[in-house]
């Protein structure tokens, strides 16, 4: 094991970096598919891992730049019978182990019409997404049965699954389903990168954005939670205080490695829930911001906006809706604070989390520098692909939420509403949290 340095760049393969010889992709091109076949009928016990596209072009998933006029994107494609009996052949590979869904960046909610131009080029809606994951899942099931079938009941398992560019629209239709709950029976790690829907406004209180992380928690994580040993969490937006997604009282027994990718924490319960999990070995923090100050509209009934209560329960409030001035100056929304810095953190997790052996902090590589913007970057999810390039820089990592529309940089490299030499004052003493954190990393890997 190494120790990581706060300026270096990890050079570490995980599962999901797919370049072995034993590895075969899926996608809507005769050429690849016909590989698929020969492979199929000369040599399947070779195949340990599987990555099934949706999209012709591996390196650019993104049909919006086509759109816009932009050339190099992917052939817009239709996946044809011969991809699907491909894909429902998947149990001819008796020994895969590790399989990745990868549908294109662009989505489009259900039933929605965004007035766009660029919606006649969003092939993947989400019809069409969910009779993918319908025909993944009964594919993937039918291996699962084959391996527990095999004599002696086999020794492989398909233990390992990635979706990046899942949709953040529940899929109830699937995630009920006899051949999800197959697949995910002897599942260890989970790899998930949410894709939103793009629309001009931004609106984070559309109801499958506010919706979703429910019925994410409870039909993709709770079913594992007792058995996964590695879970990554990415989004192409911020997340994790608004849209709100609670994971307290959600415990993994047994995880080693958690992964969380543009998650904003807010409050202290969600580093509490972070550390609860005393067997993590491996914590990775890709452009993660702690939030200060959001800003919260008028609502009436805090019990009817999930983000509100959990505000209202958890944080300092600034200011309080009372547009008649009862209470004091009248305010026409909710301001809430928050005052935990990233010094108070890394020193938590360094004392919190006796098995740690390896953390990852900064940004993974991004071609078009974007960082915590609202609008989803059609590059971004190669980020999730590329995580395993994540340094440890410490670059500005604090955020306000302004209403329901979009997150800002506060503008100061570590601090909220202060002077430059004090927000200097306090980079120094994040990055010096920050060194002492590695040290103690540093020195676990030296003991062992």
């Amino acid at each position: 094991m190494f120790s990581l340095h706060p300026s270096s760049t990890i050079p570490v393969q995980f599962t999901f970096d797919r370049r072995w010889s034993s590895h075969i992709p899926l996608r809507p091109i005769p050429d690849v598919q016909q590989q698929w076949f020969d492979t199929l009928r000369t040599s399947p016990k070779s195949i340990r891992s599987v990555t099934v596209d949706t999209y012709s072009d591996p390196y650019y998933n993104s049909n919006r730049m086509q759109a816009w006029g932009v050339d190099g994107g992917p052939v817009q494609v239709e996946l044809t019978a011969d991809y699907y009996r491909a894909l429902h052949s998947l149990s001819g590979f008796p020994n895969v182990n590790d399989i990745a869904l990868r549908f294109t960046s662009d989505c489009v909610g259900r039933g929605n019409d965004l007035g766009s131009f660029c919606d006649f080029y969003l092939l993947e809606d989400h019809e069409h997404r969910i009779h993918v994951l319908d025909a993944f899942f009964k594919a993937t099931a039918a291996l699962c049965r084959a391996q527990r079938q095999m004599p002696g009941g086999g020794d492989q398992r398909l233990s390992t699954l990635t979706v990046r560019n899942l949709q953040n629209t529940p899929d109830e239709h699937v995630t009920s389903s006899d051949d999800f709950r197959e697949t995910i029976r002897d599942m260890t790690a989970l790899h998930l990168q949410i894709c939103t829907e793009w629309n001009d406004d931004h609106a984070l209180s559309r109801p499958d954005m506010v919706n979703f992380w429910g019925h994410l928690r409870s039909r993709w994580l709770e079913p594992l939670a007792d058995q996964l040993e590695t879970l990554t969490l990415y989004w192409d937006i911020d997340w994790g205080l608004y849209p709100l997604m609670d994971l307290r009282g959600l415990h993994f027994p047994r995880l080693k490695s958690l992964s969380l990718g543009t998650y904003v924490f807010g409050v202290d319960a969600q580093l509490d829930w972070l550390l609860s999990h005393k067997t993590l070995e491996h914590l990775s923090l890709d452009s993660c911001a702690i939030c200060t100050s959001w800003n919260l509209g008028p609502y009436d009934d805090p019990d009817e906006t999930p983000a509100l209560r959990f505000a209202l329960d958890n944080l300092a409030v600034r200011e309080a809706y009372d547009p008649k001035g009862i209470h004091g100056p009248p305010a026409d929304e909710w301001i809430f604070e928050y005052h935990s810095r990233w010094p108070t953190y890394f020193g938590r997790i360094a004392k919190e989390l006796p098995a740690l052996r390896r953390f990852q902090f900064g940004d993974a590589w991004d071609p078009w520098g974007y960082k915590r913007e609202s609008e989803p970057n059609p590059y971004r999810d190669t980020r999730f692909e590329d995580r395993h390039l994540l340094g440890g820089e410490l670059p500005g990592r604090y955020v306000d939420f302004m209403d329901t529309d979009h997150y800002e940089d506060t503008g100061l490299p570590g601090a909220y509403n202060c002077e430059e030499s004090h927000a200097a004052r306090l980079l120094d003493g994040e990055q010096k949290a920050l060194d002492e954190l590695l040290d103690v990393v540093r020195e676990r890997n030296e003991n062992r």
